[in-house]
């Protein structure tokens, strides 16, 4: 998401990243308050696949690592 991201916005790199990251950190924590079944679309096919179902802090973790590593490329590799 990062890179695409980056491929149609002039936005810095440092900033561009930390939304990304909001952005995967929003629907994890919107997963763990089991938004699906508060909005009552839970057995909608479309909105399983776009927001998820369950929580996961390992997937937190994976989002930052994710980060991380993007935010190397890009300055040690892309410039």
């Amino acid at each position: 998401m990062y890179f695409a991201l980056k491929s149609i916005l002039n936005v810095a790199d440092r900033k561009l990243a930390i939304g990304v990251l909001l952005f995967a950190y929003t629907i994890e924590g919107l997963q763990y308050f089991h938004i699906l079944n508060h909005l009552g679309w839970q057995d909608s096919y479309a909105a399983k696949i776009i927001l998820g179902t369950t929580f996961e802090w390992r997937d937190m973790l994976a989002y930052t690592l994710g980060v991380s590593c993007a935010l190397f490329a890009d300055r040690y590799f892309m410039h």
